[in-house]
């Protein structure tokens, strides 16, 4: 609706309202399945998986080739219900290694995730 082109990677069923937009492509797989399909490059990817902050910070890393130079990232890091901290400090510094770490905020009625804001590391020429 507001002219950008959306791929949704998502082994899950799209919302039925979104089924019919010429805007979407639903790529009914795994983030890890899409990766190995040689994906295309994105301004912005925004990851939400239900996973290990850990795991998913190292998928991060992995696609970041498929981020353009001047884009974003924007993800939820899944923290689990116990020892929170090491979760945290692991996956930051797993991100580090692609990104910089522009902006994290744990939203106080939500204690189990934090939503990070990631820019890609400038790339060697």
């Amino acid at each position: 609706q507001r002219g950008q082109y959306v791929t949704a990677v998502d082994p899950g069923d799209l919302d039925p309202r979104l089924v019919d937009d010429s805007g979407i492509r639903h790529m009914r797989m795994t983030a890890e399945d899409y990766l190995r399909a040689d994906p295309d490059r994105y301004d912005v990817i925004v990851n939400d998986m239900r996973m290990d902050g850990r795991d998913s910070a190292r998928l991060m890393i992995a696609y970041a080739g498929a981020l353009y130079p001047h884009g974003h990232v924007l993800m939820t890091l899944k923290l689990p219900a116990q020892k929170r901290q090491p979760v945290i400090d692991q996956a930051l510094a797993l991100l580090r290694q692609a990104y910089v770490v522009a902006g994290a905020r744990q939203l106080f009625h939500n204690r189990s995730e934090i939503t990070l804001w990631l820019r890609p590391l400038p790339r060697s020429r």
